[in-house]
């Protein structure tokens, strides 16, 4: 977040920054990535993140089984309507929030208490659905995962309102990396 925010907090010469006294974030006009970077980023990101979905998908095929596959095809199944609707497009709001009426600790805020929502829902369903305890568990992991993730979402709104893609970027690459790495090690080791 170094190209985002400045050192110390403050309200730095070009007026961006942290407002301490009005506790809101000023976001630059100018100093941003250029259209084509901010592109190039943002699709690198999302293309190395859908590879490491992918990658997931064929680390439980192989070190798993198709059972395994199943569950958490149905803990996707289950978590992703239920996020997508307590994320109420937060993102493209605040991305586009050019007047600034909203800090960014508001939509945190906002974005914290619908994915305890999500979370509670996704609880729900997996405990009350009739599903055998390990699939309730994979549908619940599933949701922490996918709601950790939904909390990111914020700051990437924060990076995008600021033209800074390229931290998007970064970020959906070392999460899919990490998603691959953390899920094949847990399977290797369980087997």
């Amino acid at each position: 977040m170094s190209g985002c925010l400045p050192a110390g907090g403050e309200v730095n010469e070009r007026g961006t920054g942290w407002d301490l006294n009005s506790e809101r974030y000023v976001a630059p006009l100018e100093g941003g990535m250029s259209w084509r970077s901010n592109f190039a980023w943002a699709l690198s990101g999302n293309v190395v993140y859908a590879a490491c979905q992918w990658g997931m998908v064929i680390a439980l095929a192989k070190l798993g089984n198709s059972f395994m596959v199943g569950q958490f095809s149905l803990g996707l199944a289950i978590t992703t309507p239920v996020l997508m609707f307590t994320n109420l497009q937060l993102r493209a709001v605040q991305a586009t929030d050019a007047k600034r009426r909203h800090s960014f600790g508001e939509y945190l805020g906002l974005r914290v208490i619908t994915t305890l929502v999500a979370i509670a829902l996704i609880a729900a369903i997996a405990g009350l659905g009739g599903y055998e305890r390990e699939t309730a568990l994979v549908i619940l992991a599933v949701g922490l995962m996918k709601s950790i993730e939904s909390l990111s979402d914020v700051f990437y709104g924060l990076f995008q309102l600021n033209d800074h893609l390229e931290q998007t970027g970064r970020s959906m690459m070392i999460r899919g990396f990490f998603s691959v790495i953390g899920l094949s090690a847990g399977l290797y080791l369980t087997k």
